[in-house]
């Protein structure tokens, strides 16, 4: 049961993480060029193209590894550490004052009100999602281990 609950939440991580990809390279490839120039808002020592790339760079690498294992564990770990960076952005973007600067999911959701609290919630729903994937994958190994010892 705790599997096939398991599984389940990956592929929706999967299908945001997808969402978000799609989204990113749209973004790249519509984006005004001298938008593309502008230094990321958090990473300041790189233009914003080269940002979101690094982004698809990283979340292209994360779908590739999760497809080609059929390992939980990894994949539970690849969310986890995606969640981790995606918080951290979402932290500097706050911190330097622009709370819906994220280009998470490019220019999908970015056009009306409602499509930015769309985006709002995959977030939401992709690290919440990705904390329980860990919670149901990681946590009841961890537990075997200590009783093990």
């Amino acid at each position: 049961m705790r599997e096939s609950v398991a599984r389940g939440l990956a592929r929706g991580l999967i299908l945001i993480l997808l969402i978000s990809l799609i989204g990113k390279v749209v973004y790249l490839f519509s984006a005004k060029p001298l938008e593309l120039t502008q230094p990321d808002p958090v990473l300041r020592v790189i233009p914003l193209e080269a940002s979101t790339m690094l982004a698809v760079g990283l979340e292209t690498l994360c779908l590739l590894i999760i497809a080609w294992t059929q390992s939980l564990r990894i994949t539970a770990v690849a969310f986890l550490w995606l969640a981790v960076v995606f918080s951290w952005y979402h932290l500097g973007l706050w911190i330097v004052g622009l709370p819906n600067g994220c280009r998470c999911f490019g220019i999908l959701f970015k056009t009306t009100r409602i499509g930015l609290w769309v985006e709002r919630i995959l977030i939401g729903l992709f690290l919440l999602g990705s904390g329980v994937l860990a919670g149901l994958v990681l946590l009841p190994k961890a537990r075997q281990e200590d009783a093990g010892d």
